[in-house]
């Protein structure tokens, strides 16, 4: 492999960790930047130049996401454009359409490419960690057992675009890195950093992200557990249950501790607010998701249009800011672009989580597929809380998982992937 294909390689998987991250990075741009240029601005020119340099020498062997995906991905875009012509809010939807045109499919394509050799995964995940565990530290040393809870960051005072983070580099590190160290001294030390994230995770007290962890930890358990129908019997991943349960135990820990440093922790709050009953977390929640239904049903087609939910949703006493979008992206693409609309992000889905699993079952040896999946299923989770359609780690984890389609030249071998683990059973 020459020079030249080796130096784009490295920097394009990292910009795209940054690219992926939920967050405008507000204190990056009130201190460090001039007004006018947005930093997610300046990630996209390196991101589409780191691209360009990776892709043109090698576009005899890149590995195209399969036509099928093309109409929906794309098609998903052209009627967000289409409904820009009737929906009763131009400004919010015109935002996000071009938010969604500009990032979100970039992000798509953009994994399909990047990914498209296995080792590029390898600068995607570290940056991953690495970012997380940098953060980490940084709150840590900065008063960790406080009780206001109020962060600035370089990632702003987001405290879901923390917990996010946290989620991706927490599965990074249980489904690869500790399964790839086989030395006692490497285990360690990767505990160490999945202790760091966890608290990390914890301490920032969002309730969406971590319900989300949970939820993924326990559907790749359950990928790990098969039944043996001659024998009659379970057989499991032995390291991958344990490292769930380890990472369950530990989380445990660190709460506890938080709880009783502070005797308050946001998280258990926020979660206390949803299970009471006429909350406004509660309410506002309920009430919006049945506003997303009613649009759903005067629009069953082409939806009320892109943006349109933001004049709709329901002013909860006490609350400054209505909802701009539902929270949820399947409410929002049936309330916003109707059953064509639900259609297609459907189709985008399924077959992800159908080509991750399909992995799963023909490159055992691999870390990749589960990496892929887990990764898929977080961010999923956390778009039925917390995002909206224009989502670029979501997409770009759709593109992960159709970024192999066959060996590649320069690749060590044909059977690149299954060199790529230390996981044993």
């Amino acid at each position: 492999m020459t020079v030249f294909h080796a130096l784009p390689r490295c920097p394009a998987p990292m910009v795209f960790a940054v690219f992926i991250i939920p967050t405008n990075f507000v204190f990056i741009r009130e201190h460090y930047l001039p007004w006018m240029i947005p930093p997610r601005f300046i990630l996209i020119i390196i991101l589409v130049t780191s691209i360009l340099i990776l892709a043109l020498p090698r576009a005899p062997y890149i590995a195209v996401a399969p036509m099928r995906l093309w109409a929906p991905v794309l098609g998903l875009g052209a009627l967000m454009l289409l409904s820009l012509a009737y929906t009763p809010a131009l400004e919010e939807g015109f935002g996000r359409t071009v938010e969604f045109w500009t990032s979100t499919i970039l992000a798509y394509f953009a994994a399909v490419l990047i990914f498209a050799e296995p080792g590029s995964l390898r600068y995607f995940l570290g940056t991953l960690v690495g970012m997380a565990s940098v953060l980490g530290l940084f709150l840590l040393m900065i008063e960790p057992f406080s009780e206001a809870y109020e962060f600035t960051t370089p990632l702003g005072s987001n405290y879901l675009a923390i917990q996010h983070l946290a989620g991706m580099a927490i599965l990074t590190v249980l489904y690869h890195f500790l399964l790839r160290a086989r030395r006692v001294a490497s285990r360690l030390l990767w505990l160490g950093v999945l202790t760091l994230l966890l608290w990390l995770m914890v301490y920032v007290g969002g309730k969406g992200p971590v319900a989300s962890l949970l939820l993924t930890l326990l559907v790749i358990s359950a990928t790990a557990i098969r039944i043996n129908a001659r024998r009659g019997s379970l057989v499991f991943h032995k390291r991958i249950v344990g490292h769930t349960l380890s990472a369950a135990l530990i989380g445990g820990l660190v709460l506890t501790l938080v709880v009783a440093r502070t005797g308050f922790s946001p998280l258990l709050l926020r979660f206390g607010f949803l299970l009471t009953w006429g909350h406004y977390s509660q309410v506002e929640r309920v009430e919006n998701a049945k506003v997303a239904m009613e649009l759903f049903r005067q629009h069953p087609l082409l939806g009320a249009g892109i943006g349109a939910f933001s004049e709709y949703a329901v002013e909860v006493p006490g609350v400054e800011e209505r909802f701009r979008y539902p929270h949820n992206i399947l409410l929002e693409a049936l309330a916003e672009l109707g059953s064509f609309g639900f259609c297609m992000l459907s189709t985008i889905l399924l077959s992800a989580f159908a080509r991750t699993r399909n992995l799963m079952q023909t490159h055992r040896a691999s870390l990749f597929p589960r990496v892929a999946l887990s990764l898929l299923v977080f961010t999923f989770l956390n778009s039925l809380t917390s995002q909206n359609l224009s989502n670029p780690a979501l997409f770009g984890f759709v593109g992960m998982a159709h970024a192999v389609r066959k060996p590649l030249p320069g690749s060590r071998n044909a059977q690149a992937w299954g060199r790529d683990s230390g996981q044993r059973r």
